[in-house]
């Protein structure tokens, strides 16, 4: 993953391509392959250049690389606008879940049972 900024949108396509080539000739020197199907571009740019990125591309030896409106990284999903709504409704959809839980054992336990409860099961990380 990398993160590139530009002031000038028409640099973008020629260092892209070099960038790819740049990675491609470190993974040949140390003996790794580079799959150029599986490289993914994401593109956010102000509202004014959306008809200079349009038709948008760059190359990757023989692959055509466009952007992509959504990409995964490391289990989270990035849109292009940067908005993190899907994000944010799953998160809280499953604070909800884990919340209900906790209120069914309500009737069972007092208050110091179950913030030991929470403090075993729902570490400051919160597990899957």
């Amino acid at each position: 993953t990398a993160i590139f900024a530009f002031s000038d949108p028409g640099q973008i396509k020629s260092f892209l391509t070099n960038y790819y080539n740049l990675i491609k000739s470190f993974y040949n020197i140390n003996k790794l392959k580079i799959n150029s199907d599986k490289t993914n571009l994401l593109l956010t740019h102000q509202p004014k250049l959306k008809e200079h990125f349009k038709n948008f591309f760059f190359m990757a030896e023989n692959d055509k690389i466009k952007p992509k409106k959504v990409i995964k990284i490391l289990g989270t999903y990035i849109k292009n606008d940067l908005k993190m709504d899907s994000e944010i409704g799953k998160l809280t959809g499953q604070l909800h879940n884990r919340i209900n839980e906790i209120r069914t054992l309500t009737k069972f336990t007092d208050f110091k049972t179950r913030l030991k409860f929470l403090n075993l099961c729902i570490p400051i990380g919160m597990k899957n």
